[in-house]
């Protein structure tokens, strides 16, 4: 299989629609503040909602899966699942590409074991405490690697 680049042809608003409905399994950053996962995640500020989390709820995950350097989800709430900082407090794994392979491997394995979609969406930022280039670099490698014929038909970066 290999990785697809969409610089937004389907549109922000179809993404968070695609979302919503569980029809696709996007792939963020572990930041909740004016990031792609904030946007995707947090449907009222103040309150779980049916179809999001509160901002307080998403700052706890973003700081869990950070302090202990895991890739965490939110499935069954939504089909995300938020990747670890490589730079965070005193931990620095700017170069650590076993660390950032063994995190997207997660994002894959929650995808075949719990949400089950058939299209993996990765909006991944460029970011002073997240290797971006190492994290394409990684996704690249692991998507050639993936077998055809599964459930997932599509991995895709956007942005």
């Amino acid at each position: 299989m290999r990785l697809k680049y969409d610089n937004n042809s389907r549109g922000i608003f179809d993404y968070m629609r695609d979302l919503k409905n569980g029809k696709i399994h996007m792939v963020f950053v572990a930041v909740n503040s004016l990031t792609n996962f904030n946007a995707f995640a947090v449907e009222d500020r103040d309150q779980e909602t049916e179809k999001g989390i509160s901002s307080e709820q998403a700052t706890k995950l973003c700081n869990v899966a950070n302090e202990k350097n895991e890739t965490g989800t939110l499935y069954p709430k939504l089909n995300i699942t938020i990747l670890p900082l490589t730079k965070y407090e005193n931990r620095d794994d700017w170069e650590n590409e076993d660390t950032m392979e063994k995190n997207i491997n997660d994002a894959f394995k929650a995808n075949s074991l719990y949400i089950k979609s058939n299209e993996i969406v990765f909006a991944l930022e460029k970011r002073d405490d997240f290797n971006k280039v190492l994290a394409i670099r990684v996704l690249e490698k692991i998507a050639r690697v993936h077998p055809e014929g599964g459930i997932l038909k599509n991995i895709y970066h956007i942005w």
